[in-house]
C-alpha cells in the first residue's frame, strides 16, 4: 500500500494527486467554500503515513483517516490546514495504559530530536517539569505540560480523555498530537482505548486561528495589539504563579509569526 503524503501548504490538486485520491469520491466539496481531501483505511490494513516538512518530516503509523482543508476563496493558499487519526496498533484494541502513556510520549520527545519545538499558547504561563502538569491538572486541562516529564499513571488517567493536545512548531508550520481515550472504561482496568489525534496548519493559518469573523483576513494588522493583550493576560497569571512559589521559564519565547514579533505590552 502506498504511504499516504500529509502536508500542507500544497495545492488541492498537488494533494490529491500525491495521495492518488479520486477527485469525486474523495473530495467532499461544501456550498461554504471549502473541500476537504479524504481517505478512510480498513482497520488491520492501516497504512503508516508521512508527513511532510523538510529536515522535520516524521512518520505517522497505523494511519485510519486524514482530511486536508482547503478554501476556495484562496487557492493560493493550497491546503492550510490538515487532520489525522491514527492508533497505537493495526488494529482496534485495547492497549495498557501505561505502555499507551509511554508510547505517545516517546513519540513526541522523537520530534524534539528531529527540531520541533514545544510551544504555549500566546496567554500561557510559562511553566516546565512537574509544575506544568500540576498547572494543566488542577487549572486549566488544555495547558502544555512539558513532555520531558514523565507523569504518574495517575496523573495520566487524570487528563481529559476528551481530546488531550501538546502543540509543537518548526520553520513556518504548527502541529498538534495527543489522544483520545474511551471514558466507558473504568479508570481502574489496566488496559483503555485510544484514538491518537494529529493536525497541521501554516503559520498563517495559525495567525488568521487568533481572531474571528473577518477580522481573521486582517490579521497582520490586527497582530500587534491582539499579542499584547495576551501577553498581559500571560504575565498576569505568572506573576500569581510565582507568589505561590511557581518557577517561570523566562528562557521561553513565543514562534515568531509576525515581523513585529516579539511583542510585548
Amino acid at each position: 500500500m502506498p504511504s499516504p503524503i500529509l502536508v500542507v501548504g500544497k495545492s488541492g490538486d498537488e494533494f490529491a494527486q500525491l495521495n492518488g485520491l479520486d477527485l469525486k469520491s474523495n473530495v467532499d466539496r461544501q456550498p461554504a467554500g471549502l473541500n476537504f481531501y479524504e481517505n478512510r483505511f480498513k482497520s488491520g490494513q492501516l497504512p503508516i503515513a508521512h508527513f511532510e516538512h523538510g529536515k522535520y518530516s516524521f512518520d505517522i503509523p497505523n494511519l485510519l483517516s486524514f482530511s486536508a482543508t482547503e478554501n476556495i476563496e484562496y487557492l493560493e493558499r493550497g491546503v492550510a490546514k490538515l487532520r489525522a487519526n491514527w492508533g497505537f496498533t493495526n488494529k482496534s484494541e485495547k492497549i495498557n495504559n501505561e505502555e499507551a502513556k509511554n508510547r505517545l510520549l516517546q513519540f513526541m520527545r522523537y520530534l524534539l530530536t528531529l527540531g520541533w519545538r514545544q510551544v504555549h499558547y500566546l496567554d500561557d504561563p510559562r511553566l516546565l517539569g512537574d509544575e506544568s502538569w500540576e498547572y494543566k491538572l488542577n487549572t486549566y486541562h488544555g495547558y502544555q505540560s512539558d513532555i520531558s516529564v514523565t507523569p504518574t499513571l495517575e496523573t495520566w488517567l487524570k487528563l481529559s480523555t476528551a481530546r488531550t493536545l501538546w502543540r509543537f512548531y518548526a520553520e513556518g508550520v504548527f502541529i498538534e498530537v495527543g489522544f483520545m481515550r474511551n471514558s466507558r472504561i473504568p479508570a481502574d482496568d489496566p488496559m483503555g482505548e485510544y484514538l491518537l489525534v494529529f493536525s497541521a496548519y501554516t503559520q498563517d493559518e495559525f495567525a488568521r486561528k487568533q481572531f474571528s469573523g473577518k477580522d481573521r483576513e486582517r490579521w497582520q494588522e490586527l497582530w500587534v495589539e491582539e499579542i499584547k493583550d495576551s501577553k498581559r493576560i500571560r504575565y498576569k497569571a505568572e506573576e500569581e504563579l510565582k507568589a505561590k512559589g511557581y518557577t517561570i521559564d523566562t528562557e521561553y519565547q513565543d514562534p515568531k509569526v509576525h515581523p513585529a514579533d516579539p511583542v510585548e505590552p
